[in-house]
């Protein structure tokens, strides 16, 4: 079995990136970032070492390096020729037998017009291989994109604009009419009648301390009772208090009765 088919535990995984990062191999100093890029690697079925090799993290992502890219492209059985390689202009033709052929070219104009050409940047430090990264980049997902979805090379995103939008948004929201910065109210809103049935929440009141099954149940329905009590007349309480009262005696006398029978099982005895 090949060992990149090789499926590691994640406390391998987590052992391994912590190794790398505490080596400083490949300029990955961050454990976290280390273990994404091997997790990542793994589930393409590349072994978790290459992971460190061939990405690099920019601002967050995960960047495959131009050469790394490329090779997947070869070994994946596509090909490029450079028609052209200077610090002015790089040209290249890419080709797979799933997707054609394309020739891609990048020069300084066309970096400008893109908003990527800048003073004390690896454009004007180092041209033609900013230039061969785009080439690739662009050339490879043109006709072989299977072996790079959803990555860049780090030049690429190096060059992204990471600020927040300043588009201005309009708010819709219905306003309120007024006049002469007067609120306009309504005098007279329209009479909305009372929702509650006193007779039906007494009635409610009335089976629960029938059921109820001790004094401690018919203490928490008067607390009930107490907290609604702006919905029920007065008749309704004073009548809910009275069978509340019934309910405990009757509840009193069960007690005494037991305690009666009890002790006249002791005397006997």
């Amino acid at each position: 079995m090949s060992q990149e088919l090789i499926q590691y535990s994640f406390d391998d995984v987590e052992r391994m990136a912590q190794a790398v990062a505490k080596s400083g191999l490949f300029d990955i100093k961050n454990p976290s970032e280390a273990m994404a890029l091997m997790l990542l690697s793994q589930a393409e079925g590349i072994h978790p070492m290459k992971a460190a090799r061939d990405y690099h993290i920019i601002k967050g992502r995960p960047a495959l390096k131009a050469d790394a890219i490329l090779a997947r492209h070869q070994s994946s059985g596509g090909s490029v020729i450079w028609d052209k390689y200077t610090d002015e202009e790089v040209t290249g033709t890419f080709s797979h037998p799933s997707g054609g052929t394309v020739k891609i070219t990048w020069n300084i104009e066309k970096a400008k017009k893109a908003g990527l050409y800048r003073a004390d940047s690896g454009w004007t430090k180092f041209p033609a291989p900013m230039m061969r990264a785009r080439c690739v980049s662009e050339g490879v997902r043109a006709v072989n994109p299977g072996c790079i979805v959803g990555i860049y090379t780090p030049e690429e995103i190096s060059d992204f604009d990471d600020k927040p939008s300043k588009k201005s948004y309009k708010d819709v929201t219905p306003k309120p009419d007024v006049i002469e910065n007067t609120v306009i109210i309504d005098e007279n809103p329209p009479h909305i009648p009372n929702a509650f049935d006193s007779s039906k929440i007494r009635g409610e009141y009335q089976w629960k301390i029938e059921i109820a099954q001790g004094v401690e149940e018919l203490a928490n329905i008067m607390a009930d009772i107490a907290t609604t009590k702006q919905y029920l007349t007065k008749e309704d309480v004073d009548c809910l208090r009275v069978e509340c009262s019934k309910k405990k005696k009757e509840f009193e006398g069960v007690v005494k009765d037991a305690i009666k029978n009890i002790t006249d099982s002791f005397v006997m005895e």
